[in-house]
């Protein structure tokens, strides 16, 4: 087993733990055995639980970056869609990430600090988006763009995390997400808008 294969497994190990029990109930020595490995292989390869949460995080920061780079290369409702589908697959990935925010402020500050400013990413392309949409007739001329991109980002951020919250049996499922992402945008929709999503995005929806 090489080097890199044995943190790839501390990392997944470290993630699956994590996404079932949050960062602060989780120790390196379950981590240890997750992995099959003992503690002090573990600590070879990472000093302690806080470099690998570090390491994760920033997975997290990279994968949003990617996510990011990926804005307007499709039509506009099918370029919003997929910013709902793969932040969504991305959120379920990293299960932990939404719901220990607050612990990821507090204790990795400078990990945080990457995050802060690709939140406000989210939200700009969010507007920018919502912008076209007015530009192309897909909403009502007088939305307000900046209240509908805050509300969009704050149900992007905490659906995900619903279930720990509420005590759900199930998981939001992917569908269900988008669909109720879109039955909010769905209210400033223009007439030309509401036909347009009607032929191109609510058909995927059927029987979820």
């Amino acid at each position: 087993m090489g080097i890199p294969d044995t943190k790839q497994k501390i990392l997944d190990a470290s993630l699956l733990l994590f996404n079932e029990n949050g960062i602060n109930n989780v120790r390196l020595q379950q981590i240890a055995d997750e992995t099959g490995i003992s503690v002090g292989n573990l600590a070879y390869h990472f000093n302690n639980k806080e470099a690998i949460t570090e390491s994760l995080i920033a997975t997290v920061i990279s994968n949003i970056q990617e996510l990011l780079k990926q804005y307007g290369k499709q039509e506009p409702l099918n370029d919003l869609d997929f910013f709902f589908k793969e932040f969504y697959r991305l959120c379920e990935q990293y299960r932990f990430f939404n719901f220990d925010i607050l612990e990821i402020k507090r204790n990795f500050p400078p990990s945080y600090g990457q995050l802060q400013p690709l939140f406000n990413k989210v939200k700009i392309q969010l507007e920018r988006r919502f912008e076209l949409f007015v530009q192309e007739r897909l909403l009502q001329k007088e939305v307000n763009i900046k209240h509908l991109s805050s509300n969009i980002w704050l149900m992007m951020f905490f659906m995900p995390v619903e279930k720990q919250i509420s005590g759900k049996m199930t998981a939001t499922s992917e569908n269900q997400f988008r669909k109720r992402l879109w039955e909010y945008v769905a209210v400033y929709f223009s007439a030309k808008g509401a036909t347009e999503f009607a032929l191109k995005i609510e058909p995927e929806f059927s029987g979820s």
